[in-house]
């Protein structure tokens, strides 16, 4: 299981590695507010996933209907987007924001990917080469949704179009 995580996490870590290093060459960035936007994309999954969790078991509770698969991917999109807002909200006065949120889409994707590895292999190698990528593209439209808001429509979509292609690969 450990090879495993390791296996499904290295090309993420060693891809925002070199983003560092190539944005640090090109420039400049505080090194403390990368950090800052790693650890606060990795601490916006929590309530994401625990938002996820409480919200499923309401709706299987409350609603003796199934809802469409096509609603819980669109609810999926909508949570892990909007505390991604949040974190990226915390950089808003930053000259550097749209750099900096990218490091919060990649800590997000990080945390994840390692949750979603520990739960189920199956997905673990297509997320190890797509969950990254998705991530930095729906932030970097997020901080550009603080003065424009449909970019944060965007983000969703995008987000639910992965999310509905992934599961029709794997199911």
């Amino acid at each position: 299981m450990i090879l495993e995580i390791v296996k499904t996490l290295l090309p993420s870590i060693l891809v925002l590695i070199l983003l560092y290093s190539v944005i640090q060459i090109t420039i400049g960035v505080d090194r403390v507010l990368v950090y800052k936007a790693l650890i606060l994309g990795i601490l916006a999954v929590l309530p994401a996933l625990i938002f996820m969790k409480i919200l499923g078991l309401i709706i299987i509770i409350t609603i003796p209907i199934n809802l469409p698969f096509l609603f819980f991917k669109l609810l999926s999109a909508i949570n892990e987007e909007g505390f991604k807002y949040i974190a990226i909200k915390q950089f808003k006065d930053i000259p550097n924001r749209p750099v900096i949120s990218l490091f919060v889409g990649g800590g997000f994707s990080l945390c994840e990917t390692l949750y979603l590895t520990i739960e189920n292999y199956n997905y673990s190698l297509i997320r190890s080469f797509t969950a990254l990528p998705l991530h930095i593209i729906t932030a970097l439209l997020l901080s550009k949704s603080l003065s424009r808001k449909r970019y944060f429509v965007l983000s969703l979509f995008i987000h639910l179009f992965y999310n509905l292609t992934l599961f029709k690969i794997y199911n």
